[in-house]
């Protein structure tokens, strides 16, 4: 541990030689089964050209790993499921809540910078605190999951709807190589 961010800087310069990087919070992530997981939020544009946030899944890490995202290994999951291991059902559909106005809240200002802009993947995380944490944002997020995962159609039918709207073009079938 390290006293003050000058000490970490001490530490650390001699290491960098020269290079530009970027440090990031540890987060205690909340984890399903001894394994970190984090969410990713869809939020697309509507036909009728407002925010909306379509979606959340969890994405849950393959052991002995941090990296969540399908290509390390992770493993989508429901969103409610995740959450109920460390709360209530009203405190997980409050932080749903608060996660699609965040969603909502994030695009509305990106936009400002991109005004092309008509969905993202916001990742987040939440610690073990409930505090929500941005991880990155997506602005061409995969959206398979969306339809991969969830038994009940109109959830992808929502999300294909709305990106069918704005000109993403969803293949219904994967294109032979």
């Amino acid at each position: 541990m390290f006293s003050s961010v000058e000490s970490l800087h001490n530490t650390l310069q001699p290491l960098f030689k020269g290079q530009a990087y970027l440090i990031q919070k540890g987060i205690h992530l909340l984890r399903h089964q001894g394994r970190p997981f984090d969410l990713r939020v869809l939020t697309q544009k509507s036909p009728a050209g407002q925010w909306v946030s379509t979606g959340i899944i969890g994405r849950v890490a393959a052991k002995n790993k941090i990296i969540t995202n399908h290509h390390s290994g992770g493993v989508v999951h429901h969103y409610k499921p995740l959450m109920l291991e460390h709360m209530t059902d009203t405190e997980a559909e409050n932080i749903r809540r608060e996660l699609y106005v965040l969603g909502v809240n994030v695009a509305a200002q990106l936009q400002k910078s991109y005004p092309h802009l008509k969905e993202i993947g916001l990742d987040v995380a939440i610690d073990n605190r409930w505090n929500i944490w941005i991880l990155e944002v997506n602005t061409k997020p995969a959206l398979f999951p969306f339809k991969k995962f969830f038994k009940d159609p109109s959830v992808y039918q929502k999300v294909k709807k709305y990106a069918n709207a704005y000109g993403r073009k969803l293949s219904s079938k994967k294109k032979a190589n």
